[in-house]
């Protein structure tokens, strides 16, 4: 079958090809293609996804660190996947519902400053627009019952998410 529909495709289908101008891009399972997208098209297209742009710095062989700004991201790699050189662009895809925000004296693998855009009241989360100065714009969704905060506009916080919640996406060929 043919959709469209991404929440239908991901609930109905055991695996999903997606096509780009015609072309095969991405094919396997649905949760592989939403947690290891190869493209930002992937990335993009099955959900909403913060890019994140920077230069590869300190790779091992468990993954490396991102520099972006003043900004370091520590991105761990599956087993077997061989790090980026170091010097090298990399882009990363990092999925809304993957990033939490911070309390007073908790940490994470990553932790990025920032304050609130914009909000949305969705039912079950908040959808949060986070300006930071080193990342940009940063989308993260949060779940409504017990959160940590009451979102306004201008409220600062601490943005925190696990070395293996990024993954490298190519960019996409014209």
């Amino acid at each position: 079958n043919v959709t469209h529909d991404q929440e239908e495709a991901l609930s109905l289908s055991d695996r999903i090809a997606i096509l780009n101008h015609g072309k095969l891009v991405q094919a396997g399972a649905p949760g592989e293609l939403y947690e290891r997208p190869r493209t930002r098209f992937v990335a993009d297209f099955l959900g909403k996804s913060n890019f994140l742009e920077g230069v590869v710095r300190q790779p091992h062989p468990g993954g490396f660190t991102l520099e972006a700004g003043a900004a370091r991201i520590a991105v761990a790699l599956p087993g077997g996947t061989a790090a980026p050189a170091a010097g090298t662009r990399s882009l990363l895809s990092l999925r809304p519902e993957k990033i939490a925000v911070l309390g007073k004296g908790e940490t994470a693998d990553n932790v990025i400053e920032g304050r609130i855009i914009a909000w949305a009241y969705l039912g079950a989360g908040f959808s949060l627009r986070i300006g930071t100065t080193d990342l940009g714009e940063i989308r993260a969704n949060l779940p409504s019952w017990r959160s940590a905060i009451a979102p306004a506009e201008g409220l600062p916080l601490r943005l925190g998410w696990a070395a293996e919640a990024a993954v490298p996406v190519a960019e996409d060929l014209a």
